[in-house]
């Protein structure tokens, strides 16, 4: 076991030293948490086993979310636990909110034995000298996804506020789960109907209850989120009110060559733009429901509500966009809803009109 620990501690300090190794540098989220990219080394031995080119890892710069826990923790043959799987599609999640860049996660799936040798006790003893990660990052279109200097600190703090958020919110750990799976599917064309259904239902799990109008509350509850002018709204209004019904279509069966061009007020959308469009919309409602939640609105019937008077009441509207867009703190966009929400009713507008009432 002396031996066993030897080699634990050589691999633990060659990943500590991993951070001033790498341009782009690595980004340490924990201890036992890190981006960083694909070593020459590996990259060599990608090459001579055919792996690299067989799942197109090819370039330097390509990234891999890496985790030491298994080497440190793990007391089973599993090479990655579930748990640890889970934390490292969470940092992909952020990485896929936090840039405005199409990216999918690759895996490689080998053998444990090839990688790991297990004692009696079920401990890990040998490792290659190298880490163990089983996949990486990369873009839809191939090209190396990378990591900038200033994104050390700031992406840090934005896996921690989605991780805080998904957790307070369960529609929208429901909708990041939906949203990732449709971004993974990128640049396969056979994949198209799969990916266009997933936004489209990611969508359905961040705004919508499950019975009555969910076509048109889904539709009512993005342009809430998205417009800053009313053209925008009508815009996103109308794209959503469409690609509900296409999404309804593919789910019972129909064929996507019968179903396209997408018509949006007498406007023809292609299929492959539209599904540009449901990225975009996605990706900013996730991004805008995750603010709203760490500002206090997690639960998804006060959400609603919310999203239901902006688009009656234009004092709470632009308070909802100046939160949204920085420039307002989350508690005044709580107490301006408060008074919203506990405004007196009015029996009549007559009534009211009259000055009968309060």
């Amino acid at each position: 076991m002396a031996h066993s620990s030897q080699k634990r501690g050589v691999l633990k300090s060659w990943l500590e030293n991993l951070q001033f190794s790498f341009s782009p540098p690595c980004l340490n989220l924990r201890d036992d948490l890190r981006i960083r990219a694909v070593l020459e080394k590996e990259l060599e031995e990608l090459r001579v086993s055919g792996l690299g080119y067989f799942y197109g890892i090819t370039n330097t710069s390509s990234c891999v979310i890496e985790t030491s826990v298994g080497l440190e923790k793990a007391r089973t043959k599993a090479a990655f636990p579930w748990d640890v799987r889970e934390e490292q599609r969470s940092v992909f999640d952020a990485l896929l909110l936090y840039r405005d860049r199409l990216i999918k996660l690759q895996d490689i799936r080998i053998e444990d034995e090839e990688y790991v040798s297990v004692d009696e006790d079920k401990e890990y003893v040998s490792q290659y000298e190298a880490p163990l990660w089983t996949s990486y990052v990369a873009t839809h279109h191939g090209h190396p996804f990378e990591l900038r200097s200033e994104d050390r600190d700031e992406f840090n703090s934005y896996w921690q506020k989605v991780n805080r958020s998904r957790k307070r919110a369960p529609h929208l750990e429901a909708s990041i789960g939906r949203f990732s799976l449709a971004s993974i599917m990128a640049g396969d064309n056979t994949r198209w109907a799969h990916r266009f259904v997933d936004y489209v239902s990611s969508m359905e799990a961040l705004l919508t209850e499950e019975s009555g109008e969910l076509s048109f509350k889904l539709a009512m509850g993005m342009a809430a989120l998205l417009g800053r002018s009313p053209e925008e709204s009508q815009n996103v209004f109308d794209f959503m009110r469409e690609a509900y019904a296409v999404r309804s279509k593919l789910v019972h069966g129909a064929d996507l060559v019968n179903i396209v061009p997408l018509k949006v007020r007498q406007a023809e959308v292609g299929f492959e733009e539209g599904l540009g469009r449901l990225h975009s919309y996605c990706r900013s409602c996730i991004r805008f429901v995750a603010d709203l939640a760490e500002g206090g609105f997690e639960d998804k019937k006060q959400l609603a509500r919310l999203l239901g008077l902006t688009q009656l009441r234009s004092d709470l509207r632009e308070s909802m966009i100046s939160f949204l867009d920085g420039k307002e703190a989350g508690k005044k966009l709580k107490d301006d809803f408060d008074k919203a929400a506990n405004t007196p009713f009015h029996r009549t507008l007559h009534e009211e009109r009259q000055g009968v009432l309060p």
